[in-house]
């Protein structure tokens, strides 16, 4: 009588038979180092909490700032809060950056009615040592004083996760994903992990593109495997070409329940980035700003049922 929770609207149309939000379940994220998941992610967060006023609790130790405060260095978020605000607005906050590459800048007004936007729904933390149970307390803390729908630790390997007196590793990973399981169904919200391939050796088809990175191409694979509820792929089909080419390709690689989610595993491809406005056109269309341009000419793929029918076959 109560009911099930099922996936929430990501607002993008496009990608609504591969990507839905899902409370109270674990998800990774995984790719190619430079390849944009943060990128991404923060573009989706972003347009999430603009839709729906998601607010979301981040560990971004690898973006953080050193910024010096009456002579002594402290660890800051700016740039991190900054372009969030670069991603809300499609417009710069770097007076250099708008020079050199002739970009179009936030004005003060805009840029103090966007980081207002941003602060009241993105929060960053900094555990003490960087040991997940503490990640998990400050995160308890967070909820409680802001109530947050999402978590994100960007990058998994960021976090240190201490092995019991002869404890394997896999077994260690699995512990851990048990306590940020409960932490998504205590709090009812989503816990995204961040995630890079181990190696890029011996990951190249033919024609010289690097494959999309998998959950058994990272440390720790089978763990993975088993404990996420979603896993997704961000992948740039054309970045041994040109680095900067801006067509990306979203893959759902394995989605559990997903009659109740409602997406099912599968590829959307007509993906562009701008790295003007450090937003996404989805077939040509800009859900943030609503901008439509020239859509990019290629097909959404989605898998079929093969191998027996096997429901965790990858067809890569």
């Amino acid at each position: 009588s109560e009911g099930v929770q099922g996936g929430e609207d990501c607002g993008v149309p496009q990608l609504g038979d591969v990507f839905a939000w899902m409370r109270g379940s674990l998800n990774g994220w995984y790719g190619w180092a430079s390849d944009g998941k943060s990128e991404y992610r923060d573009f989706m967060k972003v347009l999430k909490s603009k839709n729906d006023k998601w607010k979301w609790c981040m560990f971004r130790p690898e973006d953080m700032d050193a910024v010096m405060v009456d002579g002594h260095p402290q660890i800051k978020a700016n740039r991190i809060y900054k372009n969030l605000a670069w991603n809300l607005t499609g417009k710069t906050w770097s007076k250099k950056k708008k020079k050199k590459y002739f970009l179009n800048q936030m004005t003060l007004d805009e840029e103090m009615e966007a980081l207002e936007f941003i602060q009241e729904h993105f929060f960053v933390v900094y555990p003490k040592d960087r040991k997940y149970r503490n990640h998990i307390d400050e995160c308890r803390f967070i909820y409680e004083k802001y109530g947050v729908s999402g978590y994100e630790i960007d990058t998994f390997s960021g976090l240190l996760v201490p092995g019991e007196k002869g404890e394997r590793d896999d077994e260690k990973m699995v512990r851990c994903f048990f306590d940020y399981k409960e932490l998504a169904l205590q709090t009812n919200t989503t816990v995204d992990f961040v995630c890079h391939a181990k190696s890029q050796n011996d990951v190249k088809e033919k024609d010289g593109k690097f494959k999309v990175v998998n959950q058994f191409m990272i440390l720790g694979g089978s763990a993975w495997d088993a404990k996420m509820d979603g896993q997704y792929s961000i992948y740039r089909p054309e970045r041994h070409l040109n680095p900067s080419d801006p067509k990306v390709h979203f893959w759902n690689l394995k989605q559990k329940n997903s009659q109740v989610v409602g997406v099912q595993r599968g590829s959307y491809e007509k993906i562009e980035f701008s790295y003007t406005e450090k937003q996404y056109y989805f077939d040509g269309i800009n859900p943030i700003s609503g901008e439509n341009k020239n859509p990019v000419q290629q097909a959404p793929v989605y898998f079929s049922k093969s191998k027996k029918d096997d429901p965790d076959y990858l067809p890569f």
